[in-house]
């Protein structure tokens, strides 16, 4: 059986590791949007895909598949713009 002090540290570390993962989520789905934003941006001026790919650290094909998304065709102009 662990000692009562050892079973509550580990419980702390444990809720401390889940709380940081809480956070990290939403951050990283941001910068996954962010990084579309860019893509499509980068696309609309007229880039290339294999150009854009080396820049983003994505292969040639990963960007292809997500300037076809739903998501990418709904981005607006102005946001190009920005």
């Amino acid at each position: 059986m662990e000692a009562r002090e050892t079973v509550q540290q580990r419980t702390l570390r444990e809720k401390r590791l889940a709380n940081r993962l809480r956070l990290a989520s939403p951050r990283a789905e941001e910068a996954d949007q962010e990084c579309l934003w860019a893509i499509a941006a980068a696309h609309a001026a007229g880039l290339s895909v294999r150009k854009i790919a080396p820049a983003t650290g994505l292969s040639s094909s990963r960007v292809h598949q997500l300037l076809h998304t739903n998501e990418a065709k709904e981005i607006p102009g102005w946001l190009s713009q920005l």
